[in-house]
């Protein structure tokens, strides 16, 4: 048996997240997701090249083996939060949601994590998410910012196992981003 689940270690994990998302479903069948996220149309991406032109043999795939797809907006985004109306802007580049490539089978990137990818990638690098109307608002924590992410999935692909999962590895793993974010937040400072 257990040769078999390691032979067949994608349909493995499936039948598992199959049964958590059973059972997190009981267990958690009267939650309502705190924050309402709604919108019009997915967002409009288009990839951005893998740098690994002008390096060595090495470091060129070292570059495509380690370093996640991005996408950039090609038009603002538009969502609606807690009933307020906030944009992504145009240019934005995003990983989508950052899976590790070994899940890349079973959970892409781009696929059921990347609308809370988007806002919460947004608001991971500034802090803050941008009003339709232009303008910031207040500074969010690293907490709240993936609580959102747990929350605009769950509406927009109905799963509630995959989506806690994602969010503990947030709160486990996502300081390093965060953190990482952070130290740019001083050289624009600086600036």
């Amino acid at each position: 048996m257990l040769e078999h689940i390691v032979q067949f270690w994608e349909f493995a994990l499936i039948i598992l997240v199959v049964l958590l998302e059973v059972i997190t479903r009981w267990a958690d069948k009267n939650r309502k997701t705190k924050n309402k996220f709604e919108y019009q149309r997915m967002p409009a991406m288009i990839p951005v090249p893998i740098p690994t032109k002008g390096n060595g043999l090495f470091e060129g795939f070292w570059v495509w083996l380690t370093k996640p797809r991005e996408w950039e907006l090609t038009e603002d985004f538009h969502f609606t939060l807690n009933e307020v109306d906030y944009i992504v802007p145009k240019g934005f580049v995003t990983d989508g949601s950052s899976v590790p490539r070994a899940l890349y089978a079973v959970v892409s990137p781009t696929g059921i994590l990347l609308m809370g990818g988007v806002v919460h990638d947004y608001g991971y690098m500034h802090t803050t998410l941008k009003i339709a109307n232009g303008e910031d608002t207040e500074r969010y924590t690293q907490k709240h910012l993936d609580q959102i992410f747990r929350d605009i999935n769950i509406q927009v692909n109905g799963f509630k196992a995959i989506n806690y999962l994602a969010y503990y590895m947030l709160r486990l793993f996502g300081w390093y981003s965060w953190i990482k974010h952070r130290k740019n937040d001083k050289k624009w400072d600086k600036a």
